[in-house]
């Protein structure tokens, strides 16, 4: 996920945790908001109360802290992504051939520890074993690991873990390649966990002054660089609990779609019948042909321009804007010509996401939150489940990733916009949804956005575009009409005459960008190349007339604007003259303009016929940089006539003597 940061949020741990959800109502619909106590502190064990320290380690266990295997439906869509790559943790992965060589190295972690501590294994087994019996409970099914083997587990896989949290990194393993990465990717995997109670219990042996278990959680936020966020007052069931725990929409967004519930609902009760779609969106592409608009930036930045108020990675908006097309340009309706000679505002939708980065761990990452969501009681929200059915709607295909990329929505590392595609596209497989569906609203108001086609004119603003002469024809008279249903029928869904005759029309005369850094579009190039050109020609008659410079600026002058007159596309402009872009055409033609002012100036033509010019030989090197322009080599016909002039013209030697010429 990307680095975006996080919302203090209270959600309590349910109780009692259902099986593996087998239906669509089992998903999460509502926050909890009730704050649970923060556990008692677990001291170390000592020799006089030791019996009193382990009963109360003991009652941090709940039944709900289970460490759940992927459910199958997942795990057929793409096995690797629950799988570890380096190292295992807890019983599940045990013993796989790829991931022994970590083994050997939280063995070694261990024997630090040991010394560290001044501990041996005899020790550590027990003040562990009490553990074992709920530490079984909270996985999945019954383990086959004996009972010394399996406490043997929490010791080795546990005090590796602590190390890393404390930045004691045995054996100097992360100064290998990225590894250090990794690791942490197989830290945040559903099936790769060990309870995290446990964990706390290996830390106060290890630390002398361990603190709170609050500020155990505090420092594995600082192992998976996620310091900056902050964590809800609760308890928490392992790694990944945490870490999702720290991914939440902010207080002003969650109170906005308890608002938009409780609108619905009451609507439900007065309207039985009526059905609110908001199952489905269109396509990123769809909606921008339809005028709504996307806006990407970091959760810093968007805070920013939003005067610091409170925003996160979920945090997803529709907002109303303006956008101001300059539109030099004409539509033809029928056998009619609608001149548009002047700036348009049109009213659009934007949809502002916080900016995701994609790399390659995103789907490693979405998938285990995801998973680990599927197991969620009812009564609690699944927001990574409707972040990527929300995107999943959005892409399609490579174009939908390009424009949201474009946009700022995406920061795609992958480098290939299919391959993001269809990650998104297989990512909502077999996943069950919310009925609670924490985007609801914004589909909702997508919806009614599409209805109206997103953009609109007003009836006078229309007039004002359309020719005096053409505003009586039957096609003029048309598009008055579409215009005022659209206007003062906002229920109702407009003719598409509209959007096919003037809206698409319009939007695809104008040009977005230039492509070249600091060279910005000009709406109205033909207007501004004709005055150019014509200031030019009046320019150069300061010119003596017989001066090749004057003869060679007036031909191609002339010509550009010959065409420049004759066609009223910009585009038909750069193809015809095919000379770059006509923002470059425009700096050339004010960079001639301030050429023959200089050449008025310097009067080249003037210099007397009896004038010498000095010759100043440089024979410095001239630096590798410097490209050398030297002329092509010359044809060889040119030396074949030359050579037959030479001999030609050649006197003839009578003898032997050399002949003075």
């Amino acid at each position: 996920m990307a680095s975006d940061d996080g919302i203090t949020i209270s959600v309590e741990v349910p109780p009692s945790a259902p099986a593996p959800v087998a239906t669509e109502d089992s998903a999460p619909a509502s926050v909890a908001t009730e704050e649970p106590a923060i556990p008692p502190v677990v001291q170390p064990i000592s020799s006089s109360r030791g019996k009193t320290k382990t009963s109360r380690a003991l009652s941090m266990f709940k039944e709900t802290c289970c460490m759940h295997r992927v459910p199958h439906r997942l795990r057929q869509v793409n096995k690797k992504a629950y799988e570890p790559n380096v190292i295992s943790i807890g019983p599940y992965h045990r013993g796989k051939p790829h991931l022994a060589p970590m083994e050997v190295i939280k063995e070694r972690c261990f024997w630090e520890v040991a010394e560290e501590t001044n501990r041996g294994m005899v020790e550590f087994e027990s003040e562990m074993t009490p553990f074992e019996n709920e530490a079984r409970k909270c996985y999945e099914e019954p383990l086959d690991l004996p009972s010394q083997k399996f406490v043997q587990v929490m010791i080795f896989d546990g005090c590796f873990i602590v190390q890393l949290i404390r930045k004691v990194y045995p054996g100097g393993i992360f100064k290998v390649g990225r590894i250090q990465a990794d690791i942490r990717n197989d830290l945040l995997l559903l099936e790769n966990q060990l309870p995290f109670s446990v964990l706390f219990k290996l830390y106060q042996m290890i630390v002398p002054e361990p603190g709170e278990i609050k500020q155990f959680a505090e420092l594995t936020l600082y192992f998976f660089e996620l310091s900056h966020r902050r964590l809800p007052e609760r308890d928490f069931i392992h790694l990944l609990d945490i870490v999702h725990s720290t991914y939440l929409p902010s207080a002003r967004g969650i109170e906005q779609h308890q608002v938009f519930k409780a609108q619905a609902e009451a609507e439900a009760v007065a309207e039985p019948n009526s059905q609110r779609s908001w199952k489905f969106i269109r396509s990123a592409t769809e909606l921008e042909d339809s005028g709504i608009g996307f806006f990407g930036a970091s959760v810093e930045k968007m805070r920013v321009e939003n005067q610091g108020v409170e925003l996160e990675i979920f945090d997803i908006m529709f907002t109303s804007d303006t956008k101001v097309s300059r539109i030099p340009t004409c539509i033809k309706l029928g056998t009619k010509v609608l001149w548009i000679p002047t700036p348009i505002t049109l009213d659009t939708k934007v949809l502002r996401i916080p900016t995701l980065q994609v790399d390659d761990s995103t789907e490693r990452r979405l998938r285990n939150f995801m998973a680990f969501e599927q197991f969620f009681p009812v009564e609690k929200p699944t927001y990574f489940v409707d972040y990527v059915v929300f995107m999943d709607n959005l892409i399609n295909t490579g174009k939908d990733v390009q424009l949201l990329c474009k946009s700022g929505v995406l920061d795609n590392w992958l480098g290939d916009d299919e391959v993001v595609s269809q990650m998104f596209n297989k990512l909502r497989e077999s996943i069950y949804m919310s009925r609670d569906f924490y985007y609801a609203e914004i589909f909702c108001k997508d919806s009614t956005t599409i209805q109206l086609n997103s953009i609109t004119f007003s009836l006078p603003e229309l007039r004002f575009f359309i020719h005096p002469i053409e505003e009586k024809t039957p096609e003029g008279r048309e598009v008055i009409r579409c215009a005022a249903r659209i206007r003062h029928q906002k229920t109702k869904k407009p003719k598409k005459i509209f959007l096919r005759l003037v809206a698409r029309p319009l939007l695809a005369k104008v040009k977005d960008t230039t492509g070249i850094v600091g060279l910005d579009v000009v709406p109205n190039a033909r207007e501004v190349l004709i005055g150019l050109y014509s200031k030019t020609l009046k320019e150069i008659q300061t010119v003596p007339e017989d001066e090749g410079y004057r003869k060679a600026v007036e031909s191609f002058t002339r010509h550009r604007l010959k065409v420049c007159q004759e066609e009223e596309d910009w585009e038909m402009i750069e193809q015809r003259l095919g000379c770059g872009q006509v923002e470059e055409l425009i700096e050339e033609a004010r960079d001639e303009l301030t050429l023959i002012g200089k050449m008025i100036e310097w009067d080249p033509w003037g210099v007397p016929d009896d004038y010498e010019c000095e010759v100043i030989k440089n024979d410095a090197p001239v630096p590798k940089h410097v490209p050398l322009h030297r002329p092509g080599p010359l044809p060889e016909e040119f030396y074949k006539t030359l050579e037959a002039l030479s001999e030609k013209d050649e006197p003839k030697i009578t003898s032997g003597e050399p002949q003075i010429i």
